[in-house]
């Protein structure tokens, strides 16, 4: 296997384990991929970029989440989300994943907890909660680190039981 071709198997495995941890379900991934436009950039994305595709996104009717894998933090990925609310273009940078104890999903927490939080529902819509579930950035932290932990659980199960998901032709690479 050549390094593209494993960069991007570590890439599609990654979606996978992303998209369990957004739905609280295995198995899901070719249906969140079909529901769901994801982005995998090598930058961070930036609000003036997220604007831009607020056409594609009002074409379409599908949540784009832009994720970015920093060097700083590799463990914690950079998310954004454009999505619609009702007719209105939204866009959020700097989501972080947010898991309750007793819940089997994380939800998107963008800006500091100031803008509420996302999160899909069974059926893969994406819900508004208009309160964040954590007022500030402290009281978060423990929600913060259960769910990325749980998203690098997930990946490295998949990784001990061999699972390859392929690179969703659809997946944006900027």
């Amino acid at each position: 296997m050549n390094e593209g071709t494993a960069q991007q198997r570590r890439i599609a495995n990654y979606l996978a384990a992303l998209a369990h941890l957004l739905t609280g379900k295995s198995g899901r991934f070719e249906e969140f991929i079909e529901k769901i436009e994801l982005v995998v950039s090598g930058s961070p994305t930036n609000l003036h970029s997220l604007v831009q595709l607020g056409p594609w996104v009002r074409t379409t009717g599908r949540t784009l989440l832009w994720i970015h894998e920093t060097q700083a933090n590799p463990l914690i990925p950079d998310i954004a989300l454009a999505t619609l609310r009702g007719n209105q273009f939204q866009c959020f940078e700097n989501c972080m994943l947010w898991m309750g104890p007793n819940e089997d999903r994380a939800s998107l927490v963008p800006d500091n907890n100031l803008y509420g939080s996302f999160q899909f529902g069974d059926d893969l819509t994406l819900r508004h909660d208009a309160n964040a579930p954590d007022k500030s950035f402290g009281p978060a932290l423990p929600a913060q680190k259960r769910a990325y932990d749980r998203l690098h659980s997930i990946n490295a199960e998949q990784g001990r039981r061999g699972d390859k998901f392929p690179l969703p032709e659809t997946t944006k690479v900027a």
